[in-house]
């Protein structure tokens, strides 16, 4: 529950703030000029900060019991929030716009997950599950105003390895990797390969 800000050259703790609950994964943006560091929290509120000093500027009322993550693309804000007032987990990835904190849309597949932006790509995410068993793989894209346009279900279910804490896309976008496995799906979430041959850790 807490978020440090540490000098790359001398390896020191700058500043540090402490969150009275635990935290999802966070995510740097930047709006009107600011770095800003997006913290999602278990008590269903998505905290702004300027990432310089770590003072709070907003804050935004997501709902539900936890936010598994934050993404910041285009002054739009993506979360892996717990909201079920739909009744459902399938609209549990829900968009809102930085300027206004106007909730844009939902959709998803599951609740409380890991998002990730696809580089490169205008507004196409991907996420890992992160309290289903196997862990599932999605993808999303949405349109430039952060409604969502299309979602895609991982077909696999388990048959490769991922891991919610090992998650980078490609720098064209294209592709993304998972796990110590080294395991690269494309963005139609078909397996590409493990960096080692055999699959071993």
């Amino acid at each position: 529950n807490k978020v440090s800000v540490v000098d790359y050259y001398s390896n020191r703790i700058r500043l540090e703030k402490e969150f009275p609950m635990g935290i999802g994964y966070c995510s740097l943006g930047k709006y009107n000029g600011s770095d800003e560091l997006y913290v999602p929290s278990n008590d269903g509120w998505l905290y702004i900060l300027n990432a310089a000093t770590l003072e709070q500027k907003d804050r935004i009322y997501v709902a539900g019991y936890r936010i598994g993550s934050v993404v910041s693309v285009n002054d739009k804000l993506f979360v892996g929030s717990s909201d079920m007032t739909s009744g459902t987990y399938a609209n549990c990835v829900k968009s809102y716009d930085r300027g206004s904190k106007a909730m844009l849309g939902r959709t998803g597949y599951w609740d409380a997950t890991r998002l990730m932006h696809l580089t490169g790509t205008t507004i196409e995410l991907v996420d890992l599950s992160i309290n289903l068993i196997p862990v599932d793989l999605s993808y999303y894209q949405f349109d430039a105003n952060g409604v969502p346009v299309s979602r895609l279900n991982d077909s696999y279910h388990s048959d490769y390895q991922m891991d919610v804490s090992v998650f980078r896309s490609f720098p064209d976008g294209s592709r993304f990797i998972t796990s110590g496995y080294g395991t690269v799906f494309n963005k139609s979430l078909l397996f590409d390969r493990y960096l080692k041959p055999n699959g071993t850790y």
